[in-house]
């Protein structure tokens, strides 16, 4: 029986280029380093996603609140106004940064597959083309291994993830503390001097906590090899 001939726009390929090809597809692995940052982030940008959705939904619930305290009023006060800016602003921000951690989930989700074209296409290149093939080739040299964001472009992972994975610290911080202003004022407006008092006191401590356990996790002070 005669095999099929080749159509006329198809290409050619090297019967032994396609079982390396068949084989690469089958076995290739990310590094293990790499590996170990996917999954630090992806824990990372899961656990952020929980944390600011749950913001976001108690906030909200403040919503409902505040329209039945503004139905007393014939014109909302200055205060009244500027609180529901910032609960509003920190809905947004929180919104916000749940989406931005669900791309930078997929982002590092996508990653095995972008390093397996990324192996297949320098897999393409001409024997010739040697030295070229060397330099598209991951290194994972103490400085690239160090930085996180050379580790993983060294295997296919797109230079747009630095600006994301910084868009999801500075978000977090900036939804968080709208956040915590919209608590904070909340109670001040609406509480009595000793109620607004044994619930400040221990919420200032705790945010204080929460700010320095923050700054440690960031790597401040971080023993640097």
């Amino acid at each position: 029986m005669s095999s099929r001939p080749p159509e006329e726009n198809e290409v050619a390929i090297d019967p032994a280029k396609l079982d390396s090809y068949t084989q690469l597809a089958k076995s290739y692995e990310l590094p293990n380093a790499v590996k170990l940052k996917l999954d630090a982030d992806v824990q990372q940008a899961n656990s952020i996603a929980i944390v600011v959705t749950l913001l976001a939904g108690a906030i909200i619930a403040l919503t409902s609140i505040l329209g039945g305290i503004d139905s007393d009023f014939e014109e909302p006060s200055n205060g009244w106004k500027a609180f529901r800016v910032i609960m509003w602003t920190a809905i947004i921000c929180n919104v916000g940064e749940a989406f931005i951690c669900i791309l930078a989930i997929k982002m590092c989700s996508d990653l095995p597959l972008w390093a397996l074209e990324r192996e297949m296409y320098l897999l393409d290149q001409p024997e010739e083309d040697k030295a070229g093939r060397a330099v598209r080739r991951p290194s994972f040299n103490p400085r690239n291994v160090r930085d996180r964001y050379l580790l993983l472009e060294s295997v296919g992972m797109p230079k747009l993830y630095r600006f994301v994975d910084r868009v999801v610290i500075v978000l977090l911080v900036v939804s968080s503390t709208f956040s915590f202003l919209t608590l904070f004022y909340w109670v001040l407006h609406t509480q009595t001097f000793y109620v607004r008092m044994i619930t400040l006191i221990p919420f200032v401590i705790i945010i204080l906590l929460v700010l320095i356990v923050f700054i440690i996790s960031m790597g401040v002070g971080r023993q640097r090899f």
